[in-house]
């Protein structure tokens, strides 16, 4: 999970460092290259993630134990985004037993910590002042091998509703911060924005978390929501 990548971060080092490359690591952020880093490049970065969201309720099979079932495997971060970071490992293993060595530049591999979560740290954005300065990046992420150009960037909200509390017996005397909550969220739910972009269409906007209330007897004063 987010913040708990120690474990994958040490097996991806350890198997680059068997193999005789000289990975390098900063937190839990592991990075390899070929070749000679020049400012004036061309330097390929190829990144991709280790960090896993948290399985769901639903999982099919147990999520932690990578299991594989009519030539696919299932299990937490397979997909996304182990597959990507085991093809972009395994071609720049597999290029330097063979010799290989780009002619100018550079081609880095880094497996990054934290990018699942939104928070101050980031792990790409950490790492990138000590990564061989890009003239391209490919970013590996479950896209059915389609190339795609631009992505959605990322706005998280935190709400607060704020009432005034009272005992549930006599609620007139209160603002009920939940019904203010409530009300805001049924606006949102049917928000539109006016402007899309070519590639990615129009921006959208998601209730995820909502916390409120503290007995079952007293109007809540306070309520929190987070958008998306």
């Amino acid at each position: 999970l987010s913040h708990e990548e120690d474990a994958i971060a040490s097996r991806v080092f350890a198997h680059l460092d068997n193999a005789g490359l000289s990975p390098k690591r900063s937190d839990n952020n592991v990075w390899v290259t070929l070749g000679a880093p020049d400012d004036r490049g061309p330097n390929l970065l190829l990144n991709s993630h280790l960090d896993v969201v948290p399985p769901s309720t639903d999982h099919p099979y147990p999520p932690f134990e990578g299991r594989v079932v009519d030539g696919a495997v299932y299990g937490r971060g397979t997909v996304d985004a182990k597959a990507s970071g085991t093809a972009m490992l395994r071609t720049l293993l597999e290029l330097h037993a063979e010799g290989w060595s780009p002619a100018a530049g550079s081609v880095t591999v880094a497996l990054t910590a934290c990018e699942e979560v939104g928070g101050d740290y980031n792990g790409l954005q950490r790492t990138r002042p000590l990564l061989p300065p890009p003239d391209a990046a490919l970013v590996g992420e479950p896209t059915e091998l389609q190339p795609c150009v631009s992505q959605k960037g990322l706005l998280i909200l935190k709400a607060h509703a704020r009432g005034k509390t009272a005992h549930a017996a006599r609620a007139h005397l209160g603002e009920n911060a939940l019904y203010m909550a409530a009300r805001d969220l049924q606006r949102i739910a049917f928000m539109r924005f006016e402007r899309g972009d070519p590639h990615l269409g129009y921006p959208t906007i998601s209730a995820t978390r909502i916390e409120g209330g503290t007995a079952n007897n007293v109007i809540p004063d306070h309520c929190t929501f987070v958008l998306d």
